[in-house]
């Protein structure tokens, strides 16, 4: 699936600070009335400046197994830079850029993204966000296999802390959300139905649903009511990716979901 990173311009929006001067009246021995000076100005807080940071880490499998020659793309600047490493046959990796500003594509305290790109049996666009402040970071990446079932089969997904953020590669960033993802293929038209529901029965995904093949599925939004559903009418052989996305405070959460046509 071909991806596109949004670029947006932001400005770093500073807080202005504001001197309150309070002017006190005092009378002298003479009866007459003397101004207290007025405090000096304080100056204002300059702009932060550029900061050096140095993100590193280990990226793993779904298994905890070290991943060689992993490709990684940190963004930045709000993705007008970037900045490219890969891990070493150990699974580490390390990358170092500089940033003056304090958000990322609308997102506070967030320096940038830090993307897997390599492709081949993992998902491409695992996301993990980057805290603004901090110089030194530690950034573990637990890549997910690419999973594929076909339509009228189940699976269990299960979305963790370290699952990737809500990032589309377009125009959905929710650096505070948690998602995970599924192709799904379909083989005959048809309603496709997508269920997701917890044991507890706490909290409903959102379901997100993009096409990888047979585009004019994609113009529509999806039938998403009752909550925890997508459904709409499908043409034969079609592909989906499936995501099922919480905010990142409710992980871990655990999701059965069913698919069906009819």
């Amino acid at each position: 699936m071909t991806q596109q990173i949004a670029r947006r311009t932001a400005r770093l929006s500073l807080p202005a600070a504001v001197l309150m001067i309070t002017v006190g009246c005092g009378r002298s021995p003479t009866g007459s009335t003397t101004p207290t000076p007025a405090p000096t100005p304080t100056p204002p807080t300059p702009a932060p400046g550029p900061v050096t940071y140095h993100v590193s880490g280990m990226v793993t499998d779904d298994n905890d197994s070290p991943v060689a020659n992993a490709q990684l793309t940190q963004y930045y600047d709000n993705s007008f830079k970037t900045a490219k490493t890969s891990t070493d046959g150990r699974g580490y990796y390390s990358i170092v850029f500089e940033s003056a500003l304090g958000s990322y594509d609308g997102n506070a305290a967030v320096v940038g993204a830090i993307f897997y790109t390599g492709g081949g049996d993992y998902e491409n666009y695992y996301v993990q966000a980057v805290p603004w402040g901090t110089a030194d970071i530690v950034k573990n990446l637990h890549l997910r296999r690419v999973r594929n079932m076909n339509a009228g089969q189940s699976l269990v997904v299960s979305i963790d802390a370290d699952s990737s953020v809500a990032y589309d590669g377009e125009d959905w960033l929710k650096m505070d959300w948690r998602w995970e993802k599924f192709h799904l293929r379909v083989a005959d038209a048809g309603t496709l139905k997508v269920t997701a529901r917890t044991a507890s029965g706490g909290i409903f995904p959102e379901i997100a649903v993009f096409c990888l093949y047979v585009g004019d599925n994609c113009l529509s939004r999806w039938v998403d009511a009752p909550p925890g559903t997508a459904a709409r009418r499908v043409e034969a052989n079609s592909v989906f990716e499936i995501r099922l996305a919480i905010p990142g405070a409710m992980a871990p959460q655990r999701f059965e979901v069913a698919t069906s046509l009819e």
